[in-house]
């Protein structure tokens, strides 16, 4: 693999002075780039992984998966353990470090990362979405009891939750909080917008639905926060949201797509939840697809010299 001048790409872009080479890199270790990680490795290809949080992605906020094959129901966090099993039998180091931006220079992928540079022939980039922040108003003492995800989360117990969102996300927050909480869903339809099974499980567990909610404003007053809806407040300890989520390209520099040509032809794969936008199909099985297809795509574009 041809690669530019060490240091040139060191001095021209202030990057880290340590720089590792290799045929392709992997940011993100959810399901799309486990599974891309765990292809190549099949095929004998040289790559590195990396990460910035913990390995599974979002799928350790799922509440249960019921549609991966060979697996009829499983938590988020037992599927995320399979995972990190299933890399440690395969060999797989996992190398923490968090990437903060990808630019493409004569024929090589640099990709600029908290502790290291990396230079890769194809980058596979599976960093997933982050949480979209809605339109209401939020006082900044009530922003510490605020959260976008429910990792951190788990352990509580016997509080009161409020979710703000419809979607299957949502639901799935709640439904994992409710073991131990009561917990209130606000969405601002008449009906929420997820898969049935999700409102039948919430309406088991006692989660309470509120559609047609007008969220206006989230504030503290003592130790409560409160969630005010038209003419209405709800107070409770610790608040939600989920309202839909965007795909996390920041890292790519706007400079690779100057030229007009696509992402592909640079070697970029974008896989995962991060190809597939803000709609409803951000699915395990399908980001185990995407990093499979990529992974065999890079192989075989080696076979033929590409």
């Amino acid at each position: 693999m041809a690669l530019p001048c060490r240091s040139h790409i060191s001095t021209f872009w202030n990057l880290p002075m340590e720089m590792v080479e290799t045929k392709t890199l992997i940011i993100g270790a959810g399901p799309a780039g486990i599974s891309a990680a765990i292809e190549l490795a099949h095929l004998g290809e040289e790559f590195i992984i990396i990460e910035k949080g913990g390995i599974g992605g979002l799928a350790l906020n799922a509440f249960r998966v019921k549609n991966y094959p060979g697996i009829p129901s499983i938590t988020g966090r037992e599927l995320a353990l399979l995972f990190k099993s299933h890399l440690r039998q395969a060999g797989i180091k996992v190398t923490k470090d968090e990437a903060l931006k990808v630019r493409y220079q004569d024929g090589s992928l640099i990709t600029t990362a908290k502790r290291r540079c990396y230079v890769s022939k194809f980058l596979i980039l599976a960093t997933g979405t982050s949480p979209k922040i809605p339109n209401i108003e939020i006082s900044k003492s009530a922003a510490k009891q605020i959260s976008y995800e429910i990792k951190g989360l788990l352990s509580l117990a016997n509080k009161e939750v409020a979710v703000i969102g419809g979607g299957d996300v949502a639901f799935d927050y709640a439904l994992s909080l409710a073991k131990k909480n009561a917990v209130h869903i606000f969405f601002r339809s008449n009906r929420p917008r997820c898969n049935p099974w999700l409102i039948g499980e919430a309406r088991k567990m006692g989660v309470t639905l509120v559609g047609n909610a007008n969220i206006k404003k989230i504030f503290k007053e003592g130790k409560k926060v409160f969630v005010e809806l038209d003419g209405k407040t709800k107070a409770v300890d610790r608040v939600v949201i989920a309202v839909g989520r965007y795909p996390l390209l920041d890292v790519i520099d706007k400079d690779m797509y100057s030229t007009g040509a696509g992402p592909d032809i640079h070697g970029l794969y974008i896989i995962g939840d991060a190809a597939r936008g803000e709609g409803s199909k951000r699915q395990i099985g399908m980001a185990v697809g995407d990093g499979i297809c990529a992974a065999l795509d890079i192989y075989y574009k080696g076979l033929h010299g590409a």
